[in-house]
């Protein structure tokens, strides 16, 4: 099969999801005489645009080109003149204040560290056991399958672990584990042995 048909598979999936929310969930009323924050739309999504294009295009442009160097400083300046507006603004499109509270922002740091290390994974281990093991793309993805199935079966579990004990030792027990076990995959190299 092609595998461009794996950008199909969400299709029907959503369909079905947007189907279930509109029959399940229940509908709230808008809230009516807001406004929307275009200023400060207009600074993300341009200061967002500009630092993705910077970090996507500056191996090919140069890290020192101007057009990188001109992307990334626009990117900072529009991304700063965002957080200006939203302080004054009445309706913010984002309320930034929420950053004064260490506790929130604590809680973003681990889930953005903790996301680094998932997508890295996610990314080298297939492309390890392709390139580095010669498993076929299935065997692979067989080989992958019950880290899905553990974090499936996990979620619903750690909601009620939350509820129990709060945040502080599932998140310490977590990252531990976390940790241990992306140590343990920095001793796989290519001369590992290969399944025969």
């Amino acid at each position: 099969m092609d595998w461009r048909l794996i950008f199909y598979i969400n299709v029907p999936i959503g369909l079905i999801g947007a189907a279930l929310a509109m029959a399940i969930l229940p509908s709230y009323p808008g809230s009516k005489g807001r406004h929307f924050d275009l200023p400060g739309f207009v600074c993300v999504a341009l200061g967002l645009f500009s630092l993705l294009l910077a970090l996507s295009e500056g191996q090919t442009w140069g890290w020192t080109s101007y057009a990188t160097l001109i992307l990334a400083g626009a990117s900072v300046n529009l991304l700063a003149l965002f957080v200006v507006i939203e302080l004054q603004s009445k309706e913010p499109l984002l309320n930034v204040r929420v950053f004064r509270h260490w506790p929130f922002v604590n809680s973003l740091l681990l889930i953005s560290i903790l996301s680094v290390g998932l997508f890295a994974v996610l990314f080298y281990v297939p492309l390890y056991l392709q390139e580095g093991q010669d498993l076929t793309p299935m065997n692979t993805g067989l080989t992958v399958l019950p880290q899905a199935i553990v974090m499936a079966v996990m979620m619903p579990i750690a909601g009620r672990i939350y509820d129990k004990f709060g945040p502080r030792w599932p998140a310490v027990i977590g990252l531990t584990l976390t940790g241990v076990g992306t140590l343990l995959l920095t001793g796989i190299n290519i001369d590992m042995t290969r399944p025969s």
